[in-house]
């Protein structure tokens, strides 16, 4: 018992791994997340994958559903990682999150939109960190037509560590 609780202990991630660990999962997450938006077909089944990025290459497959509202759509989707390599963090990715996609569109002027990606689950991390990261964030894109800025902003944890100040000032 003694040492099933130290290897848990010893395989949850720390809060500077947490912090590479968001940094790496920022590109895949939005690649993913943009083809998922591309899916037109309303109140439809969602199969899509990707095999490489800017700054990453293995394979990231999403599969859900998507329901259409008036201005909103949402998204509930199984994403897959498979020996996703990411260059910038030096690490491998491996599992399956679950996901809740949701696209507003800004009723006032039609052009201005938000994006909330929640993610929740375990994934394993090797490389440069090596352990289980426990998603449990979202990560949120606002774009203001009339400005034309990106806001980008991240809420929730990785394996207990507040990702928030992760992404202060950021615009994609």
């Amino acid at each position: 018992m003694l040492y099933m609780l130290m290897f848990a202990a010893c395989n949850s991630i720390n809060t500077t791994e947490a912090e590479l660990v968001f940094d790496s999962l920022f590109q895949p997450i939005s690649d993913i997340r943009d083809l998922v938006l591309e899916e037109e077909e309303r109140n439809a089944d969602i199969s899509v994958s990707l095999s490489q990025g800017s700054n990453w290459e293995g394979t990231i497959e999403a599969q859900g559903q998507r329901q259409d509202y008036p201005l909103q759509v949402e998204y509930t989707v199984e994403i897959s990682f498979a020996d996703v390599y990411v260059t910038t963090g030096d690490l491998y990715i491996n599992g399956t999150v679950e996901s809740f996609i949701v696209y507003t569109l800004e009723e006032t002027d039609s052009q201005s939109y938000s994006v909330d990606t929640t993610l929740s689950g375990n994934l394993n991390v090797t490389g440069d960190v090596g352990g289980t990261a426990k998603l449990d964030y979202t990560l949120s894109k606002e774009y203001d037509y009339a400005s034309d800025t990106i806001r980008v902003e991240a809420q929730g944890k990785i394996s207990g560590t507040d990702v928030s100040e992760f992404t202060k000032g950021s615009t994609e």
